[in-house]
């Protein structure tokens, strides 16, 4: 097979099929390795492991939160955290839920009669 320059460059007289070809072959080599690779890794987890990842994100401290420079700037909240500040937020405003609701229902029968 022909050399195969940098970009979409085809040397004189080579074929683009035979280009394409020679890119596909790479392409499907390392798709290949990369694949059996991480088939490996993920074999390598037990039950166990996704229980305990599963714990750790719920219970955690957070996890920082990184600009472009890798500086932490902020803490982003475990799971537990955002769903114990979530129950908060729905309990403080379900009166104002509870009127509206029933406001709609009040507005919706003037409607239709």
């Amino acid at each position: 097979m022909a050399d195969v320059e940098t970009g979409d460059e085809i040397l004189e007289g080579q074929l683009l099929e035979e280009s394409d070809k020679v890119r596909a072959i790479v392409a499907a080599t390392y798709t290949f390795v990369r694949s059996a690779e991480i088939n490996r890794t993920i074999a390598s987890f037990t039950l166990d492991h996704y229980i305990d990842e599963a714990k750790r994100a719920i219970k955690s401290e957070g996890r920082a939160v990184r600009n472009a420079a890798g500086e932490s700037f902020d803490l982003r909240p475990s799971k537990l955290d955002a769903l114990l500040s979530l129950e908060k937020q729905f309990t403080d405003s379900f009166a104002v839920i509870e009127a509206l609701a029933k406001k709609a229902d009040t507005d919706e029968g003037e409607v239709s009669a």
